[in-house]
């Protein structure tokens, strides 16, 4: 553990935490209004369903109040951000540094690049871009760079990409400038995923360092904003984490842009709101952050959960898990809601995105399970969670609930609507006295609707009140921005509902999902591939709209948005992906982001960097799952195989072959001639990698058959 001491005299964050009875009040007032909006439009919906469907009365009134309750919670929760804002209007801008900062006060600190099956070119042009930057803070004092140490902390099962990666990271590294250091280490075994990844990197080097900041093959971080959060964790002793909002950028697609433009302009009103009732009992997303090593060690030991996949064993989504060991463990979780130059990217297509959450869905209904096994463990007289974060645990949960909620209410409704639809439209409603059942019911779909549309007003108000809005392209494009946003929404929400609704309950019965690579490309989806994906989607809209009209067109008000949004799954999905689209609003001016407008210089350098050519025929852009070209260069190029064999004895990752299977390995190479190698299918030729004896016994025969020949 480092003994430097914490950093520099006033170094104390621009927004500092509400004290106790603040933030008392700000959860006080939170629960208060969503409780009281949440009870008094049950108690409107009761009143307009008829008497024949008393039947249903229970279910459906239970079901509209959880799910307004969960509207509830997000409105009130921007509310209370956008009063704050007003109130305190502070930006998230990327940080500027003390004029008497000097980076050599910065405690040491480790960045954790995990990547699995990545691109190793963008993954190190990433890198590479955040030590430019950090390089860039305080130049005239020698800069911040070699205060932060980085790690490319390798679980790919793709030989030939783990051979791009070594060769990735030996180009990166020739080019840095003398004391800058990025370390490379391959772990022979995919355990427990990316927070077994982690856990190696804490018990292996994590005595050398205070803190690490953790971020995902896709984050960027800005120089400026890694130093500030390094100092601010450093300033605050009982800070155990401190989570940085990432943005999304780089992308042009459709969906792209249209997440990107969301996240930048909704996000501030949300974060603060949130970080008003959260304080120090906040989150952590798994990404973009800086934790302190010691009591994570310490506390963030993954349990292993009873039973069997997917709701047992491994616990996938570990970063809410983390931070509640950390907040029992009495260590702060905070949110700066305040800083900017923290960035990712996201999915450019329809499919991905859904790819993307039914992955987040497996892990996010586990932590059901956690909540149940941490009552278990209170009742056996053992410590529990902090209320706040079995709250934030519940909201994972409902995240992906509240779609198959949804979809059994409008089924529901339907019913009912059917069952009692001529006492519906008569009036003749059970303790409605004085109500009119369909001005009732136009009233709370106007009042859901508010709820959902207003707080993007609200953004829009404040990025005016603040000046912000020419980086989002003017008042017009911004507002232009928020229509085009909202019609587009409604058109996704109800086939995610239908995604999130399939991955839910293929968890629930047992299905396990495969967590693999993410696409990080963009693609465009051919109308063909539309209709293959999404033609259930369109087939169920359809039915539920005929169905509605035959049967309860008193019912088409609730259900017409849900229908079209389904019917038209294919073509919406073509539009997400197209990137002349995307391309083509960014040119009218529509969904601009103040990082398209004026990039900051970590993403001006990535830019740059992924511009650049390879300069060498074989490197990264020539991986190949197929015909290994990687593996055949480590077997005939003595340098390369140097690189790797040291890589294997530096990380302790030389893992010998059973003599059986050495014995079969090299038959089949010898015997296949200077191409033997080419024979070995991927599993074997990654086991190969992993032994040092078996790899030079090969690459001595080949040097020998190539020499031959």
């Amino acid at each position: 553990m480092s003994s430097h001491a914490p950093g520099p005299a006033g170094a104390v964050p621009p927004s500092p935490p509400l004290c106790p009875a603040s933030r008392t009040a700000a959860r006080t007032a939170l629960a208060l209004l969503t409780v009281a909006a949440t009870a008094a439009a049950a108690w409107a919906f009761a009143g307009t369903l008829p008497d024949v469907s008393a039947w249903l009365r229970w279910p459906l009134v239970g079901l509209f109040a959880v799910l307004f309750g969960w509207i509830a919670l997000s409105f009130w929760t921007a509310t209370l951000g956008f009063v704050s804002v007003l109130l305190r209007p502070t930006p998230a801008v990327i940080p500027a540094l003390p004029e008497d900062f000097d980076p050599l006060d910065l405690p040491p600190t480790a960045v954790l690049v995990p990547v699995y099956n990545e691109d190793p070119t963008r993954v190190c042009a990433g890198v590479r871009a955040m030590l430019d930057s950090l390089r860039a803070v305080c130049p005239e004092k020698g800069g911040a760079a070699r205060r932060f140490d980085f790690f490319l902390l390798s679980d790919s099962t793709n030989p030939d990409v783990w051979l791009a990666e070594e060769q990735a990271w030996a180009d990166l590294t020739d080019a840095l400038p003398e004391g800058e250091r990025v370390f490379y280490r391959h772990r022979p075994e995919n355990t427990a995923r990316k927070a077994g990844n982690v856990a190696d990197f804490v018990e292996r080097w994590g005595d050398h360092y205070e803190f690490m900041v953790t971020l995902d093959a896709d984050s960027l971080m800005a120089g400026p904003t890694l130093v500030e959060m390094t100092r601010r964790i450093a300033a605050d002793p009982s800070c155990g984490i401190l989570q940085a909002p990432p943005s999304p950028v780089g992308r042009t697609s459709v969906l792209a842009r249209w997440q990107q433009f969301a996240a930048r302009l909704y996000s501030p009103v949300f974060l603060r709101g949130f970080s008003l009732w959260a304080g120090t009992d906040g989150n952590y997303w798994g990404h973009n952050a800086i934790l302190r090593v010691e009591p994570f060690r310490a506390c963030c030991d993954l349990p292993v959960l009873p039973g069997q996949a997917p709701l047992g064993g491994e616990i996938l989504s570990h970063d809410f898990i983390e931070a509640a060991l950390m907040r029992r463990a009495g260590w702060g979780v905070r949110l700066a809601e305040d800083l900017g130059g923290s960035y990712e990217e996201c999915p450019t297509t329809l499919l991905d995105w859904a790819k993307r959450d039914q992955r987040w869905c497996q892990g996010n209904l586990q932590h059901g399970r956690v909540l149940w096994e941490a009552r278990r463990r209170v009742r056996q007289g053992s410590g529990g969670l902090a209320a706040v974060s079995k709250l934030h645990l519940a909201m994972g949960v409902m995240g992906y609930c509240a779609s198959p909620l949804w979809m059994a209410f409008l089924i529901l409704t339907l019913t009912a609507a059917a069952v009692g639809g001529e006492q519906w439209a008569a009036g003749a409603v059970e303790g409605g006295a004085g109500f009119d059942p369909a001005v009732v019911g136009l009233g709370l779909f106007g009042l859901c609707m508010g709820m959902l549309i207003l707080p993007k007003l609200y953004a829009l108000f404040a990025a005016a009140r603040s000046g912000q809005l020419d980086e989002f392209g003017g008042v017009l494009r911004a507002t232009l921005g928020v229509v085009c946003e909202t019609l587009l929404s409604a058109l996704v929400a109800p086939i995610m509902m239908l995604f999130h609704s399939r991955f839910v309950l293929t968890t629930l019965a047992g299905r396990v999902v495969k967590w693999t690579a993410q696409s990080r490309g963009e693609q465009a989806v051919t109308w063909s591939d539309a209709v293959r994906a999404h033609w259930p989607a369109a087939a169920i809209g359809l039915l539920a709209g005929l169905a509605a009209g035959l049967a309860a067109p008193q019912s088409l008000l609730w259900l017409t948005p849900v229908a079209l949004g389904l019917i038209l799954a294919g073509p919406t999905a073509v539009l997400l992906a197209s990137r002349d689209a995307g391309l083509c609003a960014r040119r009218w001016g529509l969904w601009l982001t103040p990082e398209e407008l004026d990039p900051p210089h970590v993403l001006r350098r990535h830019a740059e960097l992924l511009a650049t050519p390879p300069t060498a025929p074989d490197a990264a852009s020539s991986v190949s799952a197929d015909d290994g070209p990687l593996f055949g260069r480590v077997l005939r190029d003595p340098a390369f195989f140097a690189l790797h064999s040291e890589l294997l004895a530096a990380t302790d990752a030389d893992r010998p072959l059973p003599a059986d299977a050495r014995d079969r390995i090299e038959k089949a190479v010898v015997q296949g001639g200077p191409e033997g190698w080419a024979r070995l299918t991927p599993a074997d030729r990654r086991a190969v990698l992993g032994d040092r004896r078996t790899l030079a016994e090969l690459h001595a025969r080949t040097r020998m058959n190539v020499t031959a020949a």
